[in-house]
C-alpha cells in the first residue's frame, strides 16, 4: 500500500497504545457523569440523592462565595474527582484508591457540614454507607499484607555429597549390638 519508513510506524503504534488507555478513561468518566447528571436530582429535589447530594451543593454554595468560581463549577468539579478516582481505584492504581478514600472522607464531611442540624446525623450516615458500597468495588483485592510465596517456591531441595578423603575403614561396632548394625 504505502511505504512508511519503519520509525513512523513506531511512533504511530507508540500514540496509539499511549493515547488508547487515557481515550477509554476519558470515555468511561463522561459515562459515569452522565448517569450522575441522570441519577442527580435538581437542586431543591427529594430522594435519597438528594441526601447525599444537596448538602453538598449548600456546603459549596457557602464556601464558593468568596471564591472566583460558581458553586456549580466546584460541584462539576467534585464530582469529577470523585468518578476519576473511583476509576482508577477499581483498576488498581494504588494513588487512585488514596485519592478515592479521601474523596469519601471530604464526601462525607461536606454532607456533614451542609446538612441541617436535625438530619446530619443521618445524612452523614447514609453518606458513609453509600460511599462503604461503592469503595467495596473500588477497593476490592486489595490486600493490606504482601501475598506469601506459593509453598513450592519456598521449599528448595537440598542435596547433600558427603565426601570423605584418607583411607580410614568404617567404625566397626562390637559388643551385643554387632550382628545387627554390622
Amino acid at each position: 500500500m504505502y511505504d512508511i519508513t519503519p520509525w513512523v510506524r513506531v511512533l504511530i503504534r507508540g500514540v496509539a497504545v499511549a493515547a488508547a488507555p487515557l481515550a477509554a478513561l476519558y470515555a468511561t468518566t463522561a459515562l459515569l457523569l452522565a448517569w450522575v447528571e441522570v441519577a442527580s436530582p435538581a437542586p431543591g429535589g427529594t430522594g435519597l440523592l438528594a441526601v447525599l447530594t444537596e448538602p453538598v451543593r449548600t456546603y459549596l454554595e457557602d464556601c464558593t462565595r468568596a471564591l472566583p468560581i460558581t458553586a456549580e463549577t466546584g460541584y462539576r468539579f467534585w464530582q469529577f474527582v470523585g468518578c476519576t478516582s473511583f476509576l482508577f481505584a477499581v483498576y488498581n492504581r494504588g494513588f487512585g484508591r488514596v485519592i478515592w478514600g479521601l474523596w469519601g472522607a471530604a464526601f462525607v464531611a461536606m454532607v456533614w457540614a451542609g446538612a441541617p442540624d436535625t438530619g446530619r446525623a443521618v445524612s452523614a450516615g447514609i453518606a458513609v454507607f453509600a460511599w462503604s458500597a461503592a469503595s467495596a468495588v473500588a477497593w476490592r483485592g486489595m490486600r493490606l499484607r504482601r501475598p506469601m510465596p506459593a509453598a513450592e517456591t519456598r521449599l528448595r531441595e537440598l542435596r547433600v555429597d558427603v565426601r570423605l578423603h584418607g583411607s580410614t575403614p568404617p567404625p566397626r561396632f562390637e559388643g551385643w549390638l554387632s550382628s545387627r548394625l554390622n
